[in-house]
């Protein structure tokens, strides 16, 4: 009977973590197709938007990229 706890604890184990694993990828998936939505609309609608002035484009590529970076750093830090 100890035997058949112990076996069903360490398959449970692995579960987990294979389970923690497949949640890295999907997140990090996630991650990655939310910064190039947002990196395309900056180049398609902001870059071109003649009523917009330079240095607000300026700060909003600046904001998307460092987002964009953050969230390349953590995937490759975390996966």
């Amino acid at each position: 009977m100890k035997r058949f706890i112990r076996q069903v604890s360490v398959t449970l184990k692995r579960k987990w973590r294979n389970a923690g694993g497949f949640d890295v990828m999907v997140t990090s998936g996630s991650i990655v197709a939310i910064c190039g939505a947002l990196v395309s609309f900056y180049f398609a609608v902001i870059l071109r938007d003649p009523y917009i002035p330079m240095s607000i484009k300026l700060y909003w590529g600046v904001f998307i990229g460092s987002i964009f970076l953050f969230f390349l750093y953590s995937v490759k830090h975390y996966a």
